[in-house]
């Protein structure tokens, strides 16, 4: 399974850009039963077992560190733990979920994070009209690395 999990509040305006990317990609991913989409408010420990089934996974998400509307992907490793680390802290990052699902499952499979450069995240349900104009961008990315995978999978299934 490929799974693309998109995640952030949609009541804070642009923090909803990985809940909309995942409902652009929805149509497209309907008629491929490899992948399957996700959209959390955050990330919990609780993701770690469906990360350990996962073949591949695609988080989306949006983040204040960066551009405006700038879309970056890059590969995610996983965090070594450390003693400021907890398996019970509110939220999760990418990394740790997949150090938890390693160290719970024994298994971690490849990661990548699509991130977009947020610019307003207080109280609205609307992204900004820059991240709206992102959406089918990022959706369009992670579309193009989802068909290189199933004809990857396909390739070697057969």
């Amino acid at each position: 399974m490929l799974l693309v999990i998109g995640y952030g509040n949609s009541l804070r305006s642009d923090d909803g850009f990985g809940p909309a990317v995942i409902e652009a990609l929805r149509p497209w991913c309907q008629n491929h039963p490899a992948i399957e989409l996700m959209v959390v408010h955050q990330l919990l420990p609780e993701l770690a077992e469906v990360l350990s089934q996962a073949e591949m996974i695609f988080f989306v998400d949006a983040a204040f560190d960066m551009a405006g509307g700038g879309i970056s992907c890059r590969a995610v490793s996983v965090e070594q733990a450390d003693e400021t680390s907890s398996a019970l802290a509110h939220s999760f990052s990418p990394s740790r979920l997949l150090s938890l699902s390693l160290a719970a499952y024994g298994k971690c499979p490849p990661a990548f994070i699509y991130t977009v450069g947020a610019l307003n995240l207080g109280v609205g349900e609307k992204l900004s009209a820059v991240l709206a104009a992102a959406v089918p961008e990022a959706a369009g990315m992670i579309q193009g690395r989802l068909k290189a995978e199933i004809e990857r999978m396909t390739a070697s299934a057969g």
